[in-house]
């Protein structure tokens, strides 16, 4: 194809499309158009959009069966202003959406009850708004529009990041398909942090409190290789880069002495041995520096026992309500 000049004047006005434009607004509209079913006869409607609903809730009993209240159907009335009266006089685009309702009465005892009454009737539930032909809702004159978003996909996604000073940085995001977001990550001293729905963050061994590992010594069992360090053995020498397995409290005073972690040094053994212990727990040894983590998040965690541990979560997730254990359990 020779090159045109400037002077020449090129039209594409005669170039057919390669496809026909798809009707952009087919997403919205069939959505909501499938959502009502208002096109389909009651009684042969899809189990879904809000036939679906109605069937979820009903039928509704009391307490002893003898009354029943029944979905039947529903069906939406004609609407009282037209698109352009709603925008004019501040009006919402609607119709007035009806429910047939059966209440059954039964009367006897167990399974001979028998039926005693039957009421039928179209119960009225209030306006529901209708989609126009541009996808948009009219409320109030004003009209709304509903944004599709990306959801992402619910699962467990790890990441991995280089601190500026070399060291690997790894995390995790657990996303359910309804629920809170949970995220864990760790920090350059080798400490595990959750965070809940983007709060603030805490030791990994506080969640682990709240769902049922109470005490550093569950803790440590659930991670740890734990054996049993005799006292009374002279010359020790199995110790060394091990650390305590239990929480130690002084004979005399009552006070503790040496927690979950503690480094086990000549020192610690020599205070073990004044407080009269004659044996210890003993988390075993182990090369890598990531077998750790646990210990370090528990000399950060502010909470020692479970209790403590959801009224913790309570509060950072539902801030200035009073906390109480029932509920702390409940979220």
């Amino acid at each position: 194809m020779a090159q045109a000049d400037a002077s020449t004047r090129i039209s594409y006005g005669s170039q057919k499309d390669a496809c026909d434009m798809p009707n952009l607004l087919e997403v919205q509209l069939k959505s909501y158009n499938d959502f009502l079913q208002l096109d389909i006869p009651r009684d042969k409607r899809r189990m879904a959009g809000l036939h679906q609903i109605f069937s979820d809730i009903f039928p509704v009993t009391d307490i002893k069966e003898n009354y029943s209240l029944e979905y039947a159907g529903y069906y939406l009335g004609p609407t009282r202003y037209s698109i352009e009266e709603c925008r004019e006089r501040n009006m919402s685009y609607a119709a007035p959406l009806k429910v047939t309702m059966r209440l059954i009465s039964r009367q006897g005892e167990d399974e001979k009850k028998e039926v005693k009454d039957i009421i039928e009737q179209d119960v009225y539930l209030g306006e529901l708004p209708l989609v126009t032909q541009w996808g948009t809702f009219v409320i109030h004159g004003a009209e709304r529009v509903i944004v599709s978003q990306l959801h992402r996909s619910p699962g467990v996604f790890f990441d991995e990041t280089i601190h500026p000073n070399g060291k690997r940085l790894y995390s995790a995001r657990v996303i359910p398909y309804r629920g809170s977001w949970v995220e864990f990550g760790l920090d350059l001293h080798d400490v595990m942090w959750v965070s809940i729905d983007s709060k603030r963050k805490l030791p990994i061994t506080t969640l682990l409190r709240a769902i049922g590992y109470s005490t550093d010594e569950e803790l440590a069992d659930l991670f740890y290789n734990i054996t049993k360090l005799s006292l009374s053995a002279k010359g020790l020498k199995d110790y060394e880069g091990c650390y305590v397995g239990e929480t130690v409290i002084s004979k005399e005073t009552g006070e503790l002495l040496y927690g979950v972690g503690e480094p086990l040094t000549d020192d610690v053994i020599v205070g073990l041995r004044d407080n009269g212990t004659k044996s210890i727990r003993m988390i075993v040894k182990e090369e890598s520096r990531d077998a750790w983590v646990i210990l370090n998040s528990l000399k950060k965690d502010p909470t020692k026992s479970r209790e403590e541990a959801l009224v913790k979560i309570y509060s950072l997730l539902r801030p200035g309500e009073p906390p109480t254990i029932e509920m702390a359990e409940s979220l």
